[in-house]
């Protein structure tokens, strides 16, 4: 099994908001999303990986295998406003 071989960090504010890459050239954030253990953020990658959240959520893979509420929904949810993501 290959380690990730380096992460580009990309946000503006110095948060961790990063695109990692295995020693083979795999992106690490793409598997995580297409194996149903990660959520697209849409606002942060800009829709990179929405193809893959869509077939892993009609997979039910990982996370949507069951019933599942993105966090954004949910905090919008618990203070009664319209989810922003």
């Amino acid at each position: 099994m290959s380690r990730p071989a380096h992460c580009e960090i990309l946000d503006r504010y110095d948060r961790f908001v990063g695109v990692c890459f295995r020693a083979h050239g795999r992106e690490v954030n793409r598997w995580l999303v297409e194996s149903g253990n990660a959520v697209d953020w849409a606002r942060y990658s800009k829709g990179s990986y929405a193809s893959v959240q869509r077939a892993a959520r009609s997979n039910g893979a990982g996370i949507w295998r069951g019933e599942f509420e993105l966090p954004c929904q949910a905090r919008a949810a618990r203070a009664k406003r319209d989810a922003s993501c």
